[in-house]
């Protein structure tokens, strides 16, 4: 299940083609009913989205599936706050730029 705009949409279609059941959704407030309608075993969101923000949608998509994964990313600055005021033992977070090692 995608929760975003355009871009979700290749995503969409990359997963579809490599049959996977994915949806995209442009409003936060519909991918939540669509979640409790299909109870996915993944989300992907923005965190900047009309309605609730992906903080706020993750926060309530864990809360009802619990063994849902979720993913959030964002491009904006400033979206840290809304990650921080969550403050949830299940969400981790990496700062851009990521580093990663191995």
């Amino acid at each position: 299940m995608f929760a975003r705009f355009r871009n979700s949409f290749v995503l969409v279609v990359i997963l579809q083609m490599n049959l996977f059941n994915a949806l995209p959704y442009s409003d936060s407030v519909v991918a939540l009913e669509a979640a409790r309608a299909n109870l996915p075993d993944y989300l992907i969101s923005d965190i900047m989205m009309p309605g609730l923000n992906g903080v706020e949608l993750a926060i309530a998509v864990q809360r009802e599936i619990p063994w849902c994964k979720i993913l959030l990313f964002s491009g904006e600055v400033g979206v840290w706050e809304l990650i921080i005021e969550a403050d949830k033992s299940w969400l981790v977070t990496y700062g851009k730029p990521l580093v990663l090692s191995f």
